[in-house]
């Protein structure tokens, strides 16, 4: 079968599934099938070309050949994690840029150098949002998770423009609500495989595609990813645990002394005592000059806590770091739709004994396990607001997850969302985390509002991707250093209980931070 015989027959097969709506099982053997089959030969998925791509290298080394081209960035996915990391993704010039602020999204078309600013005055970006996702559109399934489309992130402050809140926190970072960029031609790098691939679909500014504008952007990536030697030096030594701190060290100042911390801790618990909440996630920012190369930065720490939703966003104008294990929102092109909170955390032991112990205090321990429980108990409401009634389930409940640092536990929610939802519905329904603000969502966020000095910014926010085919994956942007003017910003945080003891919550604040302590070189003040 020739790819364009194959292109007629896997589109003419999904419009025959279409008829079969109502048969149930069969239908989903059926898009399972297809699935299989376009993934199995991704060279025969109509509107999209793919090419396999030979380097010897891993992802975050060919990234080297990218870094300098226009708007560049890397959702990586580390190695080892499985099913969660099994792609990495990588590219660079976008066809439209998009930055969203509190009364306006600039749009920035870099083929012919114009912006063109859309006022959103009111808190109005999800409907430029919902327009452009509406316009860049493909009808078929990408042959990879993802193919082409919007990468970026979303900051957590976009809360406000969803609800009500207070806006009390000092606005000292001064980040949009949300950028993303456009792209058509992608870096996929299979782990299971070891192998690349290159994909475009020739998206064009009309929302139409075009086969030579998606050969045209593939020669273009090719001739990058082949040009040169990935330059020396751009390979790290992979290490299983934290690299050898720095003879020089710097210096992390915390934005909240630690009793003030403990103090605010302390409030919490006077709230969720009163009953104005069960659980709220209170946390604390580190920051220390920086002057260094972000690029270098971003290696040692994937090197030291490399993580299966990582991402590299080197923007111009600042710099997101990201090694975050969390997992907040996968949607299929299927209308399936995942969530993956982390709740419960322990440092990794210094020996083999160590290590198991803390494991199963972890796994064993009523007050994590409760803390986890409650934010299932979120997510299913939150899920429940846009998915068909009766899909929202708990197939996973509470697991034990091991990082290069820490032992988690995780959970997962899953449900089928109604058809006819935009992006903006979508997230106005699920944004932010509720792992990351607390039970009751309104409540735990008006609290934090109140107690932490600052907006969070990008910092609980969600990185990832949204596909031109629909597919959607977005992490929790925890476990981060953002770069500005100068400064490195850390958070970190964790969530608090009724049986929570302050000095421990405090303690867990710092085995979080510890990666992004080392990578920087620096230790608290």
């Amino acid at each position: 079968m020739t790819s364009a015989e194959g292109a007629i027959f896997l589109e003419e097969i999904s419009r025959i599934s279409v008829v079969w709506v109502d048969s149930g099982k069969g239908l989903h053997l059926l898009k399972k099938a297809i699935a299989q089959a376009r993934q199995a030969h991704p060279e025969v998925a109509s509107f999209w070309q793919t090419r396999s791509l030979s380097r010897p290298v891993p992802p975050y080394a060919l990234f080297q050949l990218l870094k300098q081209a226009p708007a560049p960035f890397f959702l990586d996915s580390g190695n080892g994690y499985s099913e969660r990391g099994r792609y990495s993704f990588l590219s660079a010039f976008p066809f439209l840029q998009a930055t969203a602020y509190a009364d306006r999204v600039e749009l920035f078309l870099p083929d012919n150098a114009q912006t063109e600013v859309h006022r959103t005055a009111g808190g109005g970006s999800m409907a430029v949002l919902d327009g452009l996702q509406a316009k860049y559109r493909v009808a078929s399934q990408a042959p990879f998770p993802f193919a082409g489309g919007a990468v970026g992130f979303f900051s957590y402050d976009l809360k406000n423009e969803f609800e009500r809140l207070p806006q009390i926190a000092i606005d000292d970072l001064g980040l949009p609500l949300w950028r993303l960029a456009w792209y058509d031609g992608i870096v996929v790098y299979d782990h299971r495989e070891q192998k690349y691939w290159l994909t475009a679909c020739g998206m064009q500014d009309d929302g139409q595609c075009s086969s030579s504008l998606a050969k045209e952007r593939l020669d273009r990536l090719e001739d990058l990813c082949r040009g040169c030697p990935v330059p020396e030096g751009s390979l790290p030594v992979a290490a299983d645990g934290l690299f050898s701190p720095a003879p020089s060290r710097k210096t992390l100042s915390p934005a909240l002394a630690r009793d003030r911390y403990l103090s605010d801790l302390k409030k919490v618990m006077e709230y969720i005592f009163a009953g104005d909440i069960y659980q709220a996630n209170l946390t604390q920012r580190f920051t220390a000059p920086w002057d260094g190369d972000s690029w270098t930065l971003y290696q040692r720490l994937r090197e030291g806590n490399p993580a299966p939703f990582a991402a590299f966003l080197p923007y111009p104008d600042f710099q997101i770091l990201c090694s975050s294990p969390e997992r907040f929102i996968r949607l299929g092109v299927d209308g399936r739709i995942e969530t993956c909170p982390i709740k419960g955390t322990r440092p990794r032991g210094a020996t083999p004994a160590a290590d198991l112990a803390l494991a199963e205090e972890l796994l064993a321990s009523a007050k994590d396990r409760a803390e986890l429980t409650m934010i299932i108990d979120l997510e299913r409401n939150d899920l429940g607001r846009i998915c068909e009634v009766g899909t929202v389930a708990v197939p996973d409940r509470i697991r034990l997850e091991k990082y290069p640092t820490v032992w988690h536990l995780v959970s997962t929610v899953t449900g089928q969302v109604r058809a006819g939802l935009s992006p903006g519905e979508l997230l106005r329904a699920v944004f932010p985390g509720g792992s990351i603000t607390g039970a009751p969502k309104i409540r735990a966020m008006e609290i934090i509002e109140e107690l932490e000095p600052h907006r969070r910014g990008h910092y609980t926010g969600s990185i990832g991707y949204l596909g031109f085919d629909g597919a959607w994956d977005l992490n929790i942007v925890i476990r981060t250093i953002l770069l500005k003017e100068g400064r490195a910003y850390v958070h970190a945080g964790g969530g608090i209980v009724a049986d929570s003891m302050p000095d421990q919550e405090y303690e867990e604040t710092l085995h979080k931070a510890r990666a992004m302590f080392d990578a920087l070189e620096g230790e608290m003040a």
